[in-house]
């Protein structure tokens, strides 16, 4: 009788499974070392990237070895300046050069805008020069080409309109750099939009359509710091495309 009630007791035990239901960790925010030369709007900048935790530092100031160690504690470099700062031989210009390229070669994603689209270029071997016919300040219309839309989504063809304001351009880009838009050859026969790879084989990968192929190790766009036009937009599809884990909002 007894082992007749422990089956019976045993029987009726009900088995509980408790699922536990990890709560969705929130992405951390992204930082991002945000360097200029103390002639920069940083303020309408650090506003355009309202999404992401900046540490600004004016790069003309400081050691290009110190520069880099503090950026490599961060999740990458924002890079701004002005026309001086991508052209100018004084020691200060040609330092903050000297860190973005030490970054760049480090392994620190790099984002330059504005006069920072120049800074980059000139940084990593490009050609930058004097705009012809003086700055230009408006609005450009800014066409992916296949390999804008690759890195950036979307399509061939998608257009955006972007402010700008700068007096200085990129006529040539380093052999491991493309660009990412398609320009008019007349009207603005330099490049608006670009990326940048460590070595010329990854980027003849890359833009041959191997899904293996790193990503870029830099992308930079002429986009002045200013909250017009497609701006957003267009700058949370740069910035997805060196951080694509990070889920930012550009606000």
């Amino acid at each position: 009788m007894l082992r007749l009630g422990l089956l019976a007791a045993a029987a009726s035990v009900v088995v509980v499974v408790v699922v536990v239901v990890a709560r969705r960790r929130k992405a951390p925010r992204l930082r991002l070392a945000l360097w200029h030369d103390g002639a920069s709007d940083v303020a309408a900048l650090a506003t355009l990237l309202d999404g992401v935790a900046l540490v600004e530092v004016d790069a003309t100031r400081e050691a290009p070895d110190a520069l880099v160690a503090a950026a490599r504690r961060l999740d990458g470099v924002v890079v701004a300046g002005s026309a001086a700062a991508a052209r100018s031989k004084e020691p200060g210009a040609a330092a903050f050069r000297g860190a973005v390229a030490a970054a760049f070669a480090a392994g620190a994603p790099v984002l330059g805008l504005g006069h920072g689209h120049c800074v980059v270029a000139a940084a990593l071997g490009g050609r930058v020069t004097p705009l012809r016919g003086g700055t230009f300040a408006g609005r450009r219309t800014v066409a992916l080409n296949e390999l804008g839309a690759a890195l950036l989504g979307g399509a061939a063809g998608d257009a955006y309109d972007l402010p700008h304001d700068h007096d200085d351009c990129v006529p040539r880009l380093p052999p491991g750099a493309a660009s990412l838009s398609s320009g008019d050859p007349v009207r603005t026969p330099f490049v608006l939009a670009a990326a940048f790879w460590r070595d010329r084989a990854t980027a003849l990968a890359f833009r041959g359509g191997d899904a293996g192929a790193p990503r870029p190790g830099a992308v930079t766009c002429q986009l002045a710091p200013c909250d017009a036009g497609d701006a957003r937009a267009f700058l949370a599809r740069c910035v997805a495309s060196l951080w694509p884990t990070s889920h930012v909002s550009i606000r």
